[in-house]
């Protein structure tokens, strides 16, 4: 399954634009500008010319996401979630994987690799549009059902879908897991609990590559529906997630991560256009506040000054625009009061002392943005605006090693428990697909 679907809100998922002839311009350039000098030279047999192709094809394959991503928006993510391996039983068929999908020998061969790489992305649109017209008559058929029921109805009405999709291939049934978590979550149940929930029942309930019977089915949608009621009947409270992430901080080690030798240039400013789209629907007045805020964090990465509490808080007088910012002097809840941040006398030192770890030159960069802006989003140092500070200490990391995002969507639209072990490791990687050099 592609990094952040798993992360990403169903109502991000929901806004799509996509044009065919627009994602084939975008696709054929990348594949002409690594197509081999020698168009008729055969496909290496050797072990090391094999591997060096290899590595080739799964760049190209980046690049194509990170374009698509970047044109038309964080639900292209999907184009290549495929049925077989690395998708893991994922609803697109059209696209394999970038050794077998791809192929740079001929312009025949190029046209042809471009051709697949946009039906995968228009078969993802189709499937989102399928997902959409069963929500709404799920919506209808359920409106006066208890929890339990809505579930393992959901359950029973999306399976026929997602076997037909997936062919019952690898995981299909995580697949099936997302999309009933999507769904839930359009119903206004919180989605990283449902999906917890989801994925206890069908473990050992349904199998990679085999359909499960009629009456495996029957029983396996009412114990998702039992299990996703009693999940949230009882929820669970994360009492202090500071002290959480500071837990998950500390095993970052435990998730090698190594930065790519070669990076693409960056040709869109991605947290520019953010705040044109996202944040601009949102409050014109809050997307000029954050280009005002963005343009003084780039100042200062250019500047060479360190990021600290100091910088932060000349930020968020922007981002605010107010007068008087500073740390918080009370406990702080967010998500609907979920998570609580509470404070304590140490609570500032331990921030700052993160804050410094993000100039850490023996750490990659990814995982220091990747870091810095969970440190922001957990330690919450402010009374209001932490997302935002969370995004310009990523911002101010990347640019201080001149680099920049060519899509920030995926990365800001994420939705990341506090007590998540892979959280930096996830987010990181995201990072490294979409920052490449650029001078935004």
């Amino acid at each position: 399954m592609p990094y952040a679907l798993r992360d990403l809100a169903w109502n991000n998922l929901a806004r799509r634009h996509f044009d065919a002839a627009r994602a084939r311009e975008l696709v054929l350039p990348i594949l002409f500008e690594h197509s081999p000098q020698d168009p008729g030279r055969s496909p290496p047999l050797t072990d090391e010319d094999f591997a060096a192709f290899a590595e080739r094809f799964q760049h190209v394959e980046e690049a194509i996401d990170r374009a698509l991503v970047a044109e038309f928006g964080v639900w292209a993510l999907g184009w290549r979630w495929t049925a077989s391996e690395p998708g893991g039983g994922g609803p697109v068929g059209g696209w394999c994987c970038a050794l077998d999908s791809i192929d740079l020998r001929t312009l025949d061969a190029c046209l042809a690799t471009a051709a697949r790489a946009v039906a995968a992305l228009a078969e993802w649109n189709v499937f989102l549009g399928e997902l959409e017209a069963r929500f709404a008559a799920l919506a209808t058929e359920c409106r006066d059902l208890p929890l339990a029921a809505i579930a393992e109805q959901a359950a029973n009405r999306l399976l026929p879908l997602i076997l037909e999709r997936t062919d019952a291939s690898d995981a299909w049934y995580a697949t099936l897991g997302t999309c009933l978590s999507w769904y839930l979550e359009s119903r206004g149940y919180r989605r990283e609990l449902v999906h917890k929930a989801i994925a206890q029942a069908t473990s050992g309930t349904f199998e990679s590559w085999i359909a499960p019977e009629p009456l495996a089915a029957t029983s396996g949608s009412a114990a998702i529906g039992r299990a996703v009621a009693s999940a949230v009947a009882d929820p669970g409270v994360l009492t202090d997630a500071t002290a959480a992430w500071r837990s998950v901080r500390e095993r970052w080690g435990d998730f090698p991560f190594e930065s790519p030798r070669a990076r693409d240039p960056v040709a869109t400013d991605g947290h520019a256009r953010f705040i044109d789209t996202i944040d601009k629907a949102r409050d014109p007045v809050r997307a000029a506040r954050l280009h005002a805020a963005l343009a003084a964090c780039r100042a200062a990465a250019h500047a060479s000054r360190l990021l600290d509490l100091a910088e932060l808080v000349r930020w968020q007088h922007l981002v605010l625009g107010v007068d008087e910012v500073d740390f918080r002097d009370r406990d702080a809840f967010a998500k609907g009061g979920r998570e609580c941040y509470p404070l304590t006398r140490d609570t500032r030192a331990q921030f700052e002392e993160a804050l410094a770890g993000a100039a850490d030159p023996s750490t990659p960069v990814e995982v220091r943005a990747a870091r810095v802006y969970l440190d922001v989003c957990f330690f919450h140092p402010f009374p209001d605006g932490n997302s935002r500070s969370a995004r310009l200490a990523l911002d101010h990391v990347l640019t201080s090693a001149g680099l920049g995002l060519a899509s920030a969507e995926p990365i800001f639209l994420l939705s990341i428990p506090a007590d998540d072990a892979h959280a930096v490791w996830r987010l990181a990687h995201l990072i490294s697909r979409f920052a490449g050099p650029g001078d935004p």
